[in-house]
């Protein structure tokens, strides 16, 4: 009887436990793409992530050889390995057929995780990593989902609760990027210590230069009707956040 080919669909998850042979972290937002590989990583690496299984190569010099080798030898000291490539675009690009072949016929008690800008869903790569493990995406949020996600990581991560309105100024103070604003949730639970909620003051308390001001600076200076200042200000607001023009409208219409 013929061998059967294994193809996408014949692939079967084969690793150690419930641990995914492949992870692929995905998108343009890299603060987020961080946090996922810090949560992807801890449970498969248990207690001491330095006891030897984590090994990471920067995909846009990394070797196709010392990727596999990798995977494919036992780590002495750690229950499986995992391997972190980074920046791994170039690398999918290079070596798409050899990756391929690998997650079709992978190695147990290996996990290969790569961080990605992008991969799209119709590819053999993709369907693999679903088939075998999973696919984080991480693509930067927008406009009403960026409130979402700053109500969510302060009670997730700080376990502090921000209203809609708060968390809507926090966004317009700071702008739409993760990093940014992970930072400013960070600032606002230590300096609001024990208490649970962080309210609108206390983001205008730590904020006194915000871009909130800016607003106001920009409607006092139509109000005037002073074109050169409300110009001005228009273009630091554009310059900090390149969405700004879309909230603008709103605060005029109030």
């Amino acid at each position: 009887m013929a061998k059967k080919k294994t193809t996408a669909k014949s692939v079967t998850l084969r690793a150690a436990g419930d641990a995914p042979v492949a992870i692929a972290i995905v998108g343009d937002d890299d603060f987020l793409k961080r946090e996922a590989l810090v949560e992807a990583r801890g449970p498969l690496l248990g207690d001491d992530p330095a006891a030897g299984g984590l090994v990471e190569f920067d995909g846009r010099t990394a070797a196709l050889a010392d990727v596999l080798d990798t995977l494919r030898t036992p780590p002495l000291f750690a229950e499986r390995a995992v391997v972190v490539v980074s920046d791994a675009d170039p690398f999918v690009t290079k070596y798409r057929g050899a990756i391929e072949s690998y997650l079709a016929d992978s190695v147990p008690r290996s996990v290969l995780i790569l961080v990605l800008n992008t991969l799209p869903s119709n590819t053999n790569i993709y369907k693999l990593v679903r088939k075998v493990g999973r696919v984080i995406p991480c693509k930067a949020a927008k406009y009403g989902k960026v409130i979402r996600w700053v109500i969510d990581f302060a009670a997730k991560r700080y376990g502090k609760r921000i209203d809609w309105a708060t968390a809507e100024l926090l966004r317009d103070t700071v702008g739409d990027t993760t990093g940014r604003l992970a930072g400013e949730i960070e600032k606002l639970s230590i300096y609001v210590g024990s208490r649970g909620q962080i309210g609108r003051e206390d983001v205008e308390a730590l904020s006194p230069d915000s871009r909130i001001s800016a607003v106001f600076e920009l409607t006092d200076a139509i109000g005037r009707r002073d074109s050169a200042a409300a110009l001005s200000v228009a273009e630091s607001l554009f310059e900090a956040d390149r969405s700004a023009g879309f909230r603008l409208v709103g605060y005029l219409a109030k």
